[in-house]
C-alpha cells in the first residue's frame, strides 16, 4: 500500500511512433489556427520564418514545388520532415472527409504544411521536436 502523500509511479508507455506523433500534432495545430496549408501558405510561413518545422510529402510529383519547400527549409534552418503520401498528409492536417464510422471517405492531396504552433506540454509535440532536432543535426 502506497503511503499517503507519494505519487504512483507514471505508467511505462510503449515507444512513439513518429507517423502517429506527428498526426495529433498536425491536428492539435490545426485547431489552433497553427498549421499552414498549400504552396502559398507554407512558402509564406518558411520565408518569414514562422515555421516550428515543415513536412513534405515524398511522392510530390512536381520537382519545382520540392525544390523550393527545400531550399526555404535550408536556407532558414527549418527542421523538414516526411511523410510517404501526399493522401496520408492530406488526412493528417484535415484535408479529408471522414465518416461516421472513422474511414476516410474523400480526401485532396496535399503536398506540404508547416506547423507554427504546437502545444509545448503535449508529449507527441516533444517527441516530433525532438525528431526535428536529430534531423538538423544529420544536415
Amino acid at each position: 500500500m502506497a503511503e499517503e502523500g507519494s505519487v504512483a509511479p507514471a505508467p511505462v508507455s510503449e515507444p512513439m511512433d513518429l507517423m502517429d506523433a506527428l498526426h495529433k500534432v498536425l491536428k492539435k495545430a490545426l485547431v489552433k489556427d497553427g498549421l499552414c496549408r498549400g504552396l502559398r501558405e507554407v512558402a509564406k510561413a518558411l520565408d518569414r520564418r514562422d515555421a516550428l518545422f515543415c513536412v513534405l510529402a515524398e511522392d510530390c510529383d512536381h520537382d519545382g514545388y520540392r525544390n523550393l519547400i527545400r531550399a526555404l527549409c535550408k536556407e532558414h534552418n527549418i527542421p523538414l520532415l516526411s511523410v510517404p503520401t501526399q493522401k496520408e498528409l492530406a488526412t493528417m492536417a484535415g484535408i479529408a472527409t471522414v465518416g461516421d464510422s472513422g474511414n476516410v471517405l474523400r480526401t485532396a492531396r496535399c503536398s506540404s504544411v508547416v506547423v507554427k504552433v504546437i502545444d509545448k506540454d503535449d508529449p507527441n509535440a516533444t517527441f516530433v521536436m525532438n525528431e526535428c532536432q536529430k534531423i538538423g543535426k544529420a544536415e
